[in-house]
């Protein structure tokens, strides 16, 4: 064998060799990776086993204004079982600045009054543990300025402060050169940094008009930079402060502010809007454009919406709705946002809760709020970026917050509280919705004595006991006191069914509507010389087909019901039948015309033939195959009723044409009856 021969046949073997040895090095780098990728897996898995395992927290202070001063609270509000744990803050608790809360810390300012002449008034920042009450002093105001604002790092390392002069000069109201100076005055604030382990303060911003903090003043992702407005040549810009180094720079430097046109003011009096998403990629810009309607001549406004990429100063327009947005806020999947549309100048009542995306046309409506007398604000996403929790104030009577989710983003009242006899006011304000990585001392709100007419006196030992016919008689006279929901605006509640719990007969429910929602309340009557007195101790409202318990407690839950049903004929509220043989279907009007507008555009079809419908909407509690038998037993233009067999047992489902009486009309179940 030739030399050349050999060499070439050393060249083959040490090549198949390296082949085979790379095959094996490549096999065991892929299944090391994948063994990695399992462990990562795992390792997520078992991160969100436990995010799971904590609970969903509502975090909200509670202001009650009373004649001789006020009252605040913060709240810890678990929302699965809507249990709480309160923390009372001092009465010189400043409500005007949000505290923040962070792990178990409550960061919050004071405001009091000196006892001298000069009118001074002393601000100071405490930090205090939630779990044992001890706190500490961060700031106060000095001979030069007072504490104006506060942020707090997410590590809970630094507090950020915005402080204002302390003193104002005086200025003659004819000299208009210091009335200049004076508002410029009144607009300076200085910027400063708390190291909290340390417990110095160092001023990195001077005092200056050039500065302003906004909706943008908070932290980035990973918390080391602070942002806030500065203007440079007429031209408002985010600027980024270095918790650590104290370096000031411009961290989204190809976004065209100068474009924008923004100014702090704007957003103070809503007609413009920046807000930047958690992971500071996108930024929400909202203008307000004003016109005159050419047809009434009446002034009117739009909110146009567009998207920034902070990385490259794209900017995309999303849409454009009638009127002003407020509450303009992001979901942690910085997909989703979520914002309110109203008026500002008394054109429309109704203000609007929409959830949205960079891709959609203006987004989903989720809540509508007809009643010009509520107020909803405090809008915050729930961290599955779905879900919603926001506060709503009845002109000073209650206060509210709710919970929106499901499909059709129903309402769940998570807390409720009424101004009582001697109080003036009750304001809530939305501090977070966060996971507890730590436990409390958790218990029940007195829900019930908030749903009491605060002029309504406690049970007495030694009342007598009332008949059906004085408890009927008692509601039709005070219906409207009693029922603490506000109708639609235009109708009126009209009671339609009472409901006796069988073996309690100082207990009813109430059931009543207004032509768009259903209502139900329970009483707890007694009588007392001869007068007989009901009061609410329960509140549902409409979830799919059954009640909610809304407020308070149902202590009668579980007892067999007596309906007395209205006769037209006698005008008359009259015994009709018995929970054993026969049950109500509750529903709301409004969402019945939400399913027939999507039944109109060829959505769900099923719902105008009666036993498609019986089959798709068969009630909880109802344990039945939609493979039993059904059959129309009767029919007409409104009513229709369908037997359905289920072994040796029938049912009978009558249903009725809610909405739309004709043929185009749904099918909406609305009893069944044991046949």
């Amino acid at each position: 064998m030739s030399k050349k021969a050999i060499i070439a046949i050393v060249i083959v073997v040490v090549c198949i060799l390296g082949g085979v040895g790379g095959f094996f090095v490549l096999k065991y780098l892929v299944l090391d990776g994948q063994k990695v990728d399992e462990n990562r897996q795992e390792e997520i898995k078992q991160v969100d086993e436990i995010a799971l395992s904590r609970p969903l927290i509502v975090q909200f202070i509670e202001t009650i204004k009373k004649k001789t001063g006020e009252e605040s609270v913060l709240y810890f509000l678990r929302i699965d079982d809507k249990k709480v744990f309160t923390v009372p803050l001092p009465s010189d608790f400043d409500k005007t600045v949000k505290p923040v809360i962070n792990g178990e810390y409550i960061f919050y300012l004071t405001s009091k009054k000196q006892g001298d002449d000069s009118g001074m008034v002393k601000k100071t920042v405490y930090r205090e543990n939630i779990l044992s009450g001890d706190k500490e002093k961060l700031a106060v105001t000095s001979l030069a300025s007072t504490p104006k604002s506060l942020w707090v790092s997410p590590d809970g390392t630094y507090l950020v402060l915005s402080r204002k002069p302390t003193d104002i000069p005086e200025t003659s109201e004819k000299d208009e050169n210091n009335k200049t100076s004076l508002r410029d005055y009144k607009n300076e604030q200085s910027l400063s940094v708390v190291d909290i382990k340390k417990g110095n303060e160092e001023e990195v911003v001077p005092f200056s008009d050039e500065i302003a903090m906004g909706s943008f003043a908070h932290f980035d992702p990973e918390g080391r930079y602070f942002y806030f407005f500065e203007r440079a040549d007429d031209v408002w810009e985010i600027r980024a402060l270095n918790l650590e180094t104290k370096d000031i720079d411009r961290p989204f430097g190809l976004v065209n502010f100068e474009a924008l046109s923004f100014s702090p003011i704007e957003e103070k009096t809503g007609e413009a809007q920046l807000v930047l998403s958690p992971d500071a990629q996108t930024i929400l810009h909202s203008k307000v454009k004003k016109s005159r309607d050419v047809a009434t001549d009446e002034k009117v406004s739009k909110t146009e919406v567009s998207a920034i990429r902070t990385r490259n100063g794209a900017k995309d327009e999303l849409f454009s709705k009638e009127g002003v947005l407020e509450d303009l806020e992001w979901a942690s999947d910085n997909e989703h946002f979520v914002y309110v549309s109203s008026s500002d100048d008394g054109s429309f009542d109704e203000t609007e809760m929409w959830i949205a995306t960079l891709e959609e046309e203006s987004g989903q409506k989720v809540h509508k709020n007809p009643d010009p007398d509520k107020k909803i604000g405090d809008v915050h996403f729930l961290p599955d970026s779905r879900r919603l929790i926001y506060s709503e104030h009845v002109a000073n009577k209650n206060a509210r917050i709710l919970l929106l989710e499901g499909k059709m983003y129903s309402e769940d009242v998570v807390y409720s509280r009424d101004v009582l006899e001697g109080e003036r006011a009750i304001s809530l304000t939305v501090l977070a919705v966060s996971e507890l990585d730590f436990d409390l001392s958790w218990k029940s709100p007195n829900l019930v004595t908030t749903l009491r007419d605060s002029s309504t006196e406690d049970p007495i030992f030694g009342q007598g006991t009332v008949n059906k016919d004085q408890i009927i008689n008692y509601v039709k006279e005070r219906s409207s006191s009693l029922i603490k929901r506000k109708p639609y605006i235009g109708e009126e509640w009209a009671v339609t069914r009472f409901e006796f719990p069988q073996g309690h007969d100082d207990y009813v429910y109430v059931v009543y509507d207004d032509n768009h929602e259903m209502g139900r309340e329970l009483l707890s009557c007694s009588e007392l010389e001869g007068a007989v007195n009901c009061s609410v101790v329960g509140s549902f409202k409409v979830q799919g087909d059954t009640w909610r318990l809304e407020m308070g407690e149902d202590p009668v839950q579980e007892s067999a019901i007596t309906y007395y049903r209205f006769d037209p004929e006698s005008r008359s509220f009259v015994i009709a039948e018995s929970s054993s043989q026969k049950v109500y279907i509750p529903y709301s009007v409004d969402d019945l015309r939400e399913i027939q507008s999507r039944v109109d555009k060829g959505e769900e079809q099923f719902r105008r033939d009666p036993v498609e419908a019986v089959k798709q909407s068969i009630p909880l509690g109802f344990k039945m195959s939609s493979e039993q038998e059904f059959k129309v037993v009767s029919e007409d233009d409104t009513i229709t009723q369908v037997k359905a067999y289920k072994g040796d047992n029938a049912f009978m489902f009558t249903l009725k044409r809610v909405v739309r009486e004709d043929q185009t009309g749904i099918w909406t179940i609305i009893s069944v009856e044991k046949d």
